[in-house]
């Protein structure tokens, strides 16, 4: 008998994590496999990697699927990994095994917990959640596959495109563990408007390298239309084996942006639903004052403080002219940077930052005064550069001091801020960082976050920044959700300074304040629209606004967009953009199939319905209270087959009993180990899952051959082949554990070493017919290329010849000719497939 047994790993990261859950039927116990026969194992192989994400109106729907067999004549575990950018949702998982489809399905995560501890109380093999990646989910599944079967993984993940710096970027994370002779990607763009700055950046293989600028010379890009493309990456082993011996790893992205042909944005109205993409052009920035409010804490010494120095030299000089700026620093207590004082009294101020001694009732927060909101000129970023560079971590955590001054000091409404030319004053911006937990005066993440709230009477937005893992993110982020602003993590790493300018880059220029959309009454649905007020539209960024019509007819939306510019309130009309479907020429499907646009909606409302709930005052750890925010969510991801922080992917498999027939055991396809893999975490790439030789309780190896059954496996009565003889271990006759087959119709092939040819040089080298076979360490990858009949006319396969050294061939170079195949480039052998090693 042969048991398949599952398990599956969904590894997600930010906040809470969404799961994919695997429950097995119960399985019969059996006999383990031999050890031996464990060992005589060769890795999967994968038949192809593809990849196709189809981009309509900036979202994108990808498709990741690939063909892993198992060619050993011992079952062995394949694994599946894709690792996914953290705002996409998995809308769809099956896998093929043995010509069998497994459709996972949605379930809310709580039912679906039950489902898995019910399994891990009957003792059967269940999911698990752990940790990875930058800003990334990873999805791992794995199935145990018997020998000389297959399976096909197919994955499917959707995410709207956010515009940032002026451009969309489309990321797959790549990572299929070996060298594929069938390995292709492809994105399908198509647009309402033309399409511009499409370009293909070379593949990002560390995370902490920016490929700004740079291009893959192996991509190809075909403009189909002006508002439609095609990009393909399909790199050819020997091209894969040039980016690392294990084949393709990293990031292939794909950039571009569009047209703006109405600066009252674009409309698409399709299939009753529609998106408004909001992102005029030509104006002028915003003047405004941003705070900086730095951690200054212990955590930080050493190459974070030295990071964050490095940084903030860098965004002194991005400043705007004419913007004002402010200092915070806090550790112990909170200072400000003054310039006005000398620079031994501002000396003191640094050294009190981290006083132990400090008294909080004796030295209160220093006096928010209107000489610390500086004006950007030369003179002021040159003070402030030599204040930044004597900046120094120590003692504690005192965030709630930090972020109170800061807010203090953006309430202030000093002349120099009421003299602008449209009489409204900077927008107040506050960039809080730090590293650390509040621990400190007050170090309630709740109170801070309400009394930070209600001190914040200019409405400033708050940025926060989580440097590292030790950061409270959830209560950064619901800090930052209160008050108009975003969070975001910043990664202890090479890059970190990298990291601080790029995210100061995306909210330097407010180009528009109090964006607010209206449509015409009667024509949106109630309760359908997402959010339609922004507080800020940034430079390179846009807004979307999303929702349901009230009826499912090709109606002319009509409304209008008012925000406040430099020059002052500032409205804009727009049209809509009917599209169509299905296309006027195909029939409409017989059931109602959600089109990209409501899919595109329903995406979007999940999203602001989950930030919505994080922002909520209530107790989340209490597990019977659900906001109305929680429960919308989950009934939309529930409709739309999203996996969300609050639904899990369950997959059931039905036990399924197989016998093994010997005559598969020797039709091995490929060597090599599985997984499509994507992004960032210890590391923000995807590594492949290795495919142990692993078996699970209950789970017997390839056939154990009872009662004179043939085959791999152990033997019993009788049973013939490779296996555990009934007196001995090794291959044999179960009879007396002899090395004779029985009655296998093929006998096995044993491999020797590369060092036992006699013929070839001592430095592996040899030059034949313009082959070349390197050191034979040098093709690390062992793996097959095509079909091949060997010279007695055995099916095999051309692998290395240092996997393949056949007795036959040792000792004369003529008896090898016969064999010789193309590797890849290098010298192959074509492989019978009942080569074993050490055998």
């Amino acid at each position: 008998m042969q048991v398949l047994t599952l398990f599956v790993v969904l590894l997600c990261y930010r906040s809470a994590a969404a799961s994919l859950i695997i429950v097995p039927e119960p399985v019969q116990q059996s006999t383990a496999v031999s050890q031996d026969a464990a060992e005589a194992a060769v890795k999967p192989y994968m038949h192809y990697f593809h990849v196709e994400s189809d981009i309509k109106y900036r979202y994108a729907k990808t498709l990741a699927t690939t063909r892993i067999e198992n060619p050993a004549n011992v079952a062995q575990e394949v694994s599946f990994t894709a690792v996914l950018p953290d705002t996409a949702y998995i809308s769809g998982f099956n896998m093929e095994v043995d010509g069998k489809v497994y459709v996972a399905y949605v379930k809310e995560k709580e039912a679906a917990q039950k489902e898995y501890d019910d399994a891990v109380e009957h003792g059967q093999t269940a999911g698990q959640v752990v940790q990875t990646a930058r800003d990334s989910n990873r999805f791992t599944v794995s199935v145990n596959v018997e020998s000389n079967k297959e399976v096909i993984f197919n994955l499917t993940y959707e995410e709207l495109l956010t515009r940032r710096l002026e451009l969309y970027s489309d990321v797959i994370n790549l990572n299929p563990g070996q060298v594929v002779s069938d390995f292709s990607v492809t994105v399908n763009i198509e647009e309402s408007s033309n399409i511009r700055s499409l370009r293909v950046p070379a593949l990002k293989v560390d995370e902490e390298t920016s490929v700004e600028g740079t291009t893959n010379a192996l991509a190809s890009i075909e403009m189909t239309s002006p508002n439609t493309a095609v990009v393909k990456f399909t790199p050819t082993p020997t091209e894969q084996q040039n980016v690392s011996a294990n084949g393709i790893i990293g990031q292939f992205i794909v950039e571009y942006d569009v047209d703006r042909t109405s600066d009252g944005g674009e409309v698409l109205v399709n299939d009753g639903y529609f998106v408004h993409f909001f992102s005029p052009e030509n104006l002028k920035p915003l003047k405004k004052h941003v705070t900086f409010v730095l951690d200054l804490s212990g955590s930080m010494m050493g190459r974070p403080i030295e990071q964050l120095r490095e940084a903030m030299l860098t965004i002194l000089d991005d400043l705007n002219s004419g913007d004002f700026f402010s200092i915070v620093l806090f550790s112990q207590t909170a200072q400000v940077w003054d310039p006005t004082i000398t620079d031994d009294e501002m000396d003191q101020r640094l050294a009190l930052v981290g006083s132990y001694t400090y008294d909080q009732e004796g030295f209160p927060l220093p006096a928010a005064t209107p000489s610390v909101i500086v004006k950007v000129t030369d003179k002021h970023i040159q003070k402030a550069k030599t204040f930044i560079n004597k900046l120094q971590a120590t003692a504690s955590t005192d965030i709630y001091d930090g972020l109170l001054l800061g807010l203090n000091i953006a309430n202030l409404n000093p002349k120099k801020l009421q003299n602008q030319p449209n009489g409204k004053q900077p927008e107040p911006i506050i960039i809080f960082l730090t590293d650390g937990l509040p621990n400190v005066h007050i170090y309630d993440p709740d109170t801070i976050v309400s009394d930070i709230t209600k001190a914040n009477t200019k409405d400033a937005s708050i940025y926060s920044l989580a440097l590292g893992y030790s950061a409270d993110y959830d209560f950064l982020k619901k800090l930052s959700l209160k008050n108009s602003g975003f969070s975001r993590r910043i990664y202890e790493a090479a890059d970190t300074a990298l990291q601080l300018t790029d995210f100061y880059k995306e909210i330097s220029s407010p180009l528009l304040a109090d964006v607010e959309f209206e449509y015409t009454p009667d024509q949106v649905e109630d309760g359908t629209l997402t959010t339609r007020v922004f507080r800020r539209l940034f430079a390179g960024s846009e807004l979307v606004v999303a929702g349901k019509l009230r009826e499912e007819i090709d109606i002319n939306l009509t409304g209008d967009v008012t925000a406040i510019s430099i020059n002052g309130t500032i409205t804009y009309t727009f049209e809509a953009i009917i599209i169509q479907y299905p296309p006027i020429d195909i029939p409409p499907p017989a059931t109602h199939t959600p089109s990209n646009m409501e899919r595109l909606w329903a995406y979007l409302t999940i999203q602001q319905l989950l930030d919505e709930d994080s922002a909520l005052d209530y107790d989340h750890n209490n597990k019977n209270l659900t906001s109305p925010q929680k429960q919308q969510a989950l009934n939309l991801a529930l409709d739309y087959s999203f996996v969300t922080s609050l639904t899990s992917l369950v997959v059931v498999k039905p036990n399924e009993t197989n016998a093994v027939d010997p005559h598969d055991a020797s039709q091995a396809d490929s060597y090599g180990d599985g997984g499509i893999n994507a992004g960032t975490g210890g590391s923000g790439y995807p590594s492949s899952a290795d495919s142990d030789d692993r078996y699970d309780d209950g789970a017997e190896g390839p056939g154990a051959a009872e009662d004179g059954g043939d085959g791999p496996g152990e033997a019993g009565d009788g049973g013939d082949g490779p296996g555990e003889g009934g007196d001995g271990e090794g291959p044999g006759d179960g009879g007396d554990g002899s090395d004779e087959g029985g009655d296998g119709e093929e006998a096995s092939v044993c491999l020797k070493e590369l060092d036992d040819i006699a013929w070839l040089p001592q430095n592996h080298s040899l030059v034949l017919e313009q082959d070349t076979l390197e050191a034979a360490g040098l093709s690390e990858i062992d793996q097959q290329f095509s079909e091949c009949l060997t010279p007695s006319g055995d099916n095999g396969y051309c692998r290395h010849l240092e996997y393949c050294v056949l007795n036959t061939f040792t000792d004369k170079l003529e008896d090898f000719i016969p064999y010789k195949c193309d590797a890849g480039g290098y010298l192959g052998v074509c492989c019978p497939v009942t080569a074993i090693p050490d055998c």
